[in-house]
């Protein structure tokens, strides 16, 4: 389906209905709130560089942003790559620190808002293909010309798919075995997999 310059995907809308029922809506609203404000972190700075939105897409492993090849500089296209990851951990910490004073309709979940906020960015800042860290890897290691830009994301890559994949393991243990919480952790693992920048 698409929405002017957004597409929603099928695999969008299934694996939103899944989680939605999985989980009775309790985790999948919460995750669905830091996932647009880490998108409009991205955008927010895409705009505020001067860059112009080409085109967006959510699909089963969330969101991808795309802008016209060549508008951005380096530095810019960096700080538009690392503004979703920092709008997710400022969300954190404005939720942690100050959300007893913010009177908003998700005020009983607010501790679990702070959480997935900071899951979020820092997940995001994994140096995996995919991830916004994984793009910002890439585009430093192509500034600098580096030759084996491929064999280190690939690495990177790796061990952050390991990494992830263990964190799911421990998480949906200590979580209670939540099915949302493991096809949360299962769709991070697979959108590192086979994803190009």
């Amino acid at each position: 389906m698409r929405l002017g310059r957004v597409t929603v995907t099928g695999g969008f809308v299934l694996v939103w209905g899944i989680m939605v029922y999985l989980d009775a809506g309790r985790i999948a609203a919460l995750c669905l709130l830091t996932a647009l404000l880490h998108e409009a972190g991205h955008l927010l700075f895409l705009l505020l560089c001067g860059g112009r939105l080409r085109s967006a897409e959510l699909n089963a492993s969330g969101a991808v942003i795309r802008t016209q090849p060549g508008q951005l500089s380096y530095k810019r296209e960096i700080a538009c790559v690392l503004a979703g990851p920092a709008a997710s951990l400022a969300a954190a910490l404005l939720f942690a620190l100050g959300g007893d004073r913010i009177n908003f309709a998700f005020a009983p979940a607010r501790d679990g808002l702070a959480g997935l906020c900071l899951l979020q960015g820092a997940f995001n800042l994994l140096p995996a293909r995919g991830l916004d860290g994984g793009r910002a890897l890439r585009l430093m290691l192509e500034h600098r010309q580096s030759p084996r830009t491929e064999t280190v994301v690939r690495w990177a890559t790796l061990i952050a798919v390991w990494a992830a994949a263990a964190f799911t393991a421990a998480a949906f243990a200590l979580g209670g075995y939540s099915p949302a919480a493991l096809m949360i952790g299962a769709l991070a693992v697979l959108s590192m997999i086979g994803t190009e920048d």
